[in-house]
C-alpha cells in the first residue's frame, strides 16, 4: 500500500497500489513496442542495464555522453529505461502519464512521469589500469555519484562546500566559480556527476566531477591510451629503421636504443669483463716483450739476470695472450 498526499479522483482516498499501472512505450530507435513497471514508494535514481556494453572506458563515457546531451540539453525528454530489443537508451517526453490505481476504488490516477520516477542514467562504475611506458600511464576508478537535494534547499558546492541557492539548470558556484548543472525530478533537484580517484600520468585526479568537467579525464586517457599504443609500436619502427638504414630517430627511438642498449650491455658484461681483461693480458705482454728484446738487442742489458727466473715467467704468461 502506498500512502500519498494528493487523493484519489474518484473517491478521495489516500491509499494507492504499491506499483504503477505498466506503461506501454515504443522504442524510438527500433519501434520495439514493450511496457514499463515501477514501484510507487522507489524515488531513487536509477540505473540504466547496458549488460556488457559498457565494458570498456569509451563506451562507458560514450553512454554517458549520449544520454545527458538528449536529457540535460533537452530539458523536454525523460531517459525510461534500455530498449530490451536494441539496448539503446528509450527517451520519452517528461510529462508523459503514468497511472497509479487506488487501493479503494481501483480508479487509475494519472501523473507526469517526471514527478513519481527518476531518470535512469548510465552506470558510472569503472577501473582502468595502463602502464605502457611514458605519458601512458593510467590508473583510474570511477563512480556515479549524483548530487540529490530538495528542490527548494540550497545545496553544498561539490569542490568547495558553500552553499548554493536553489537553482534548475545551469549555475555557477559564487565561491568557486565551479560550474553545475541540474536537473529536477520527482521534486528534487539533480546534479549529475562522477566520483574520480587514481592517477593519469603521475598527477592525482581524485575529486568529484560534472559530467562536463569530466570530459578533460576521458580526453586526458584517451591521449594516454594512443600513446601507449604508440610506445608498443616503438621497437617496430627502430628495428624497421635500422632495415631500411634511416637513421632519422624521433626522441622516443633514441630513448629506446639507450635502454636497449643498457640492458645488452648489462646482461653481457661477463662477456666483456672477460674480454677486457684478455685484451689488456694481450697489450701488456706485447709491451713486456719490446721492452725485453729492446733492452737486450740494443742496450745489451740481458733481463734475465737482473730480474730472475721469475719475472720471465711473468713475461712468458703475459705473452702467451699471443696465442
Amino acid at each position: 500500500m502506498h500512502i500519498r498526499t494528493d487523493n484519489c479522483s474518484s473517491c478521495n482516498g489516500n491509499q494507492f497500489k504499491d506499483n504503477y499501472v505498466p506503461l506501454e512505450y515504443i522504442c524510438q530507435h527500433c519501434e520495439h513496442i514493450d511496457h514499463f513497471t515501477y514501484s510507487a514508494n522507489n524515488k531513487e535514481i536509477r540505473e540504466l542495464k547496458f549488460g556488457s556494453f559498457l565494458s570498456s572506458f569509451p563506451n562507458m563515457i560514450g553512454a554517458w555522453r549520449d544520454v545527458t546531451k538528449q536529457v540535460v540539453g533537452n530539458g523536454n525528454v525523460f531517459s525510461l529505461n534500455c530498449c530490451s530489443a536494441c539496448s539503446k537508451v528509450v527517451l520519452i517526453p517528461r510529462d508523459t502519464l503514468i497511472e497509479l490505481e487506488c487501493n479503494y476504488c481501483n480508479t487509475p490516477n494519472s501523473f507526469p512521469i517526471s514527478d513519481e520516477v527518476m531518470d535512469a542514467f548510465p552506470p558510472g562504475r569503472f577501473q582502468f589500469e595502463m602502464r605502457a611506458g611514458p605519458g601512458a600511464y593510467c590508473n583510474i576508478r570511477t563512480s556515479a555519484e549524483p548530487k540529490i537535494s530538495a528542490l527548494t534547499e540550497s545545496t553544498p558546492c561539490p569542490d568547495c562546500s558553500a552553499l548554493i541557492p536553489p537553482f534548475e539548470g545551469y549555475t555557477e558556484c559564487a565561491s568557486c566559480e565551479k560550474s553545475l548543472f541540474a536537473m529536477s525530478s520527482c521534486g528534487k533537484r539533480v546534479v549529475p556527476g562522477l566520483s574520480v580517484s587514481g592517477h593519469l600520468n603521475g598527477k592525482s585526479i581524485d575529486g568529484w566531477y560534472s559530467l562536463e568537467e569530466f570530459e578533460s579525464i576521458h580526453n586526458g586517457v584517451e591521449a594516454a591510451m594512443a600513446k601507449g599504443m604508440d610506445n608498443i609500436n616503438i621497437p617496430f619502427r627502430f628495428v624497421g629503421k635500422i632495415l631500411r638504414f634511416d637513421f632519422n630517430f624521433n626522441e622516443d627511438e633514441k630513448m629506446f636504443a639507450m635502454l636497449a642498449g643498457g640492458c645488452f650491455l648489462f646482461l653481457t658484461s661477463p662477456f666483456w669483463m672477460f674480454l677486457a681483461g684478455y685484451v689488456l693480458k694481450f697489450v701488456f705482454g706485447l709491451m713486456f716483450g719490446a721492452v725485453y728484446l729492446l733492452a737486450k738487442y740494443i742496450f745489451g742489458v740481458d733481463l734475465k739476470e737482473i730480474t730472475g727466473d721469475i719475472a720471465m715467467a711473468v713475461w712468458f704468461d703475459l705473452l702467451s695472450a699471443l696465442f
